[in-house]
């Protein structure tokens, strides 16, 4: 368990490190660039537009930093969820609007279908923050052109959402890894966005705090799915 703890700790500092030693760069290169202002005859507008830069990148380094801070307390079990009943289908409209543009820039279709607006017993800031991740690695990992499609399934006693990509599928060797805290697989955003390997894991805790399932269906060459599957609702 010793052993466990130290090379998760190891790990997730090799994470940070890795994730902010980019925009830190940026920032000292935009510090140098002010030093150097008046050699190089900047103007006021000059100075505001690099401080700009720089506070731009730092509010993406915090939210970084944030990030992982939300993943521990989660995977730790120190998170209070408020459990109420919401319609998925107004749920999911949301983040579908939210990545319309980058989704436009790859021209990449969101197409969402559903076969009721069923209601779900999710916590609805953290059930946000996963649709919003599946949502944006189904367009990260899509090739331009495609559609990604979001399913909704009424069940008897749940509901069921399928977000497929088109993407180049995942081998089913990576797939018993795939909601392994900090694993990143050999499959990369087709635009070369940002990835970042604890995801999954954290998806899967807090559906499983919210009583529900997670799992994925994929072959090579034909895409993937991700399908959560929460209890559905009868109000």
């Amino acid at each position: 368990r010793l052993e466990y703890i130290s090379r998760e700790k190891t790990e997730l500092l090799s994470i940070v490190a890795h994730d902010l030693k980019n925009p830190l760069a940026v920032i000292i290169g935009m510090a140098d660039t002010i030093v150097g202002g008046e050699r190089k005859g900047f103007q006021h507008e000059d100075y505001e537009r690099v401080a700009y830069d720089i506070v731009g990148v730092s509010e993406r380094m915090a939210k970084l930093i944030g990030i992982l801070l939300d993943e521990q307390a989660i995977e730790d079990g120190n998170i209070a969820l408020n459990i109420i009943a919401l319609n998925v289908v107004s749920i999911l409209a949301l983040d579908i609007q939210e990545f319309q543009i980058p989704a436009s820039q790859k021209d990449i279709h969101l197409a969402l279908t559903a076969d009721e607006k069923p209601y779900v017993a999710v916590d609805e800031v953290w059930f946000h923050q996963i649709m919003e991740y599946l949502v944006s690695n189904a367009v990260k990992y899509s090739p331009a052109g495609k559609t990604v499609q979001i399913r909704i399934k009424t069940l008897e006693k749940s509901v069921q959402i399928h977000v497929q990509d088109d993407g180049p599928g995942i081998s089913p060797e990576e797939q018993l890894r795939l909601f392994q805290r900090f694993e990143k697989l050999s499959t990369r955003p087709t635009a070369g966005e940002n990835s970042s390997g604890l995801g999954l894991s954290t998806v899967k805790k807090l559906i499983g705090l919210m009583n529900g399932d997670v799992w994925c269906e994929s072959s090579v060459g034909h895409g993937t799915t991700y399908i959560i599957e929460m209890q559905r609702v009868v109000l």
